[in-house]
């Protein structure tokens, strides 16, 4: 009777089929006013709850649309709530809420009118509005804030949103794929590896995007999936690292990039590669 599941940094959630929430694991910030837990068997939070994400923090679409957020690793300020101390109970973030991710230390929340939300780390300008609110924080290595506490509105018409702390990637309602910030090992996909401070356009036609560990990863329209950035462990398939997109295979309909990368097909197959996977340590 589980309906979804997120897991990161030691810690793991599930939610139910009668939306109820599940955390449990060897580093866990249960939301009880408690700081970190071992947790063996998963602990009941709280109910109606429609999606959740695990990762340094905890962070939950209600079933009104509401972002709640909470944890112990709040020194980027990305569980939103305006400081950077621990978040030790569900704290409220935003409201009409659609879509939600975390990483690195960013925070990016789409509401339900398409217009994109983002906090914590803006080091490289990754939340484009140089962290204006929050004067204090010294400057990040482009001359930009390098914090921002509370949600900050990025742009309008946005279907979907990754994050991987330094970088950022959006869909547009025209299915146009746009990125910026820090561009290590060209996970920008704009053949350089040049930072950048605003927007530029990667490809058009793309459906979803998801980037991680230096390497960004985007199913079009038609169900290609293409790769740009560097890994060293095999994630980017029969590519070591590339600075523009290339195409690794058809018929994908989900994608999932790390240390790994894992694809969902068309037919209901899974697809792994990468560093150690399952009964093939060290295999890629």
């Amino acid at each position: 009777d589980v309906a979804s599941v997120s897991c990161g940094n030691n810690a793991c959630a599930a939610i139910k089929t009668d939306g109820s929430l599940w955390l449990w694991g060897e580093h866990v910030t249960l939301g009880d006013g408690n700081p970190f837990t071992q947790v063996s068997t998963p602990v009941k939070v709280m109910d109606d709850v429609a999606a959740v994400h695990c990762a340094s923090n905890t962070a939950v679409i209600k079933t009104d649309g509401s972002l709640w957020a909470w944890g112990y690793e709040n020194s980027s300020g990305d569980v939103g709530n305006g400081t950077t101390e621990p978040v030790l109970v569900p704290t409220k973030i935003l409201d009409d809420v659609t879509a939600f991710c975390s990483s690195g230390g960013s925070s990016a929340a789409i509401r339900s009118d398409g217009s994109l939300w983002m906090w914590g780390r803006n080091d490289y300008n990754q939340l484009l509005n140089g962290g204006q609110g929050n004067a204090s924080i010294n400057l990040g290595p482009l001359g930009v804030q390098s914090l921002q506490t509370v949600p900050v509105k990025v742009m309008d018409g946005v279907t979907a949103v990754s994050t991987s702390g330094r970088t950022t990637a959006v869909i547009k309602e025209d299915h146009s794929l746009w990125m910026w910030g820090h561009n290590y090992g060209g996970v920008l996909g704009d053949g350089s590896a040049t930072d950048r401070l605003t927007p530029e356009k990667v490809m058009d036609d793309v459906s979803a995007v998801n980037c991680n560990s230096g390497i960004t990863a985007a199913i079009q329209t038609d169900g290609s999936l293409w790769m740009w950035g560097t890994s060293t462990f095999g994630a980017m398939g029969p590519v070591g690292s590339s600075y523009t997109p290339v195409k690794i295979m058809d018929n994908v309909v989900d994608v999932d990039v790390s240390l790994q990368t894992a694809a969902l097909r068309k037919d209901g197959t899974l697809w792994m590669w990468g560093y150690l996977l399952p009964g093939e340590a060290g295999s890629h």
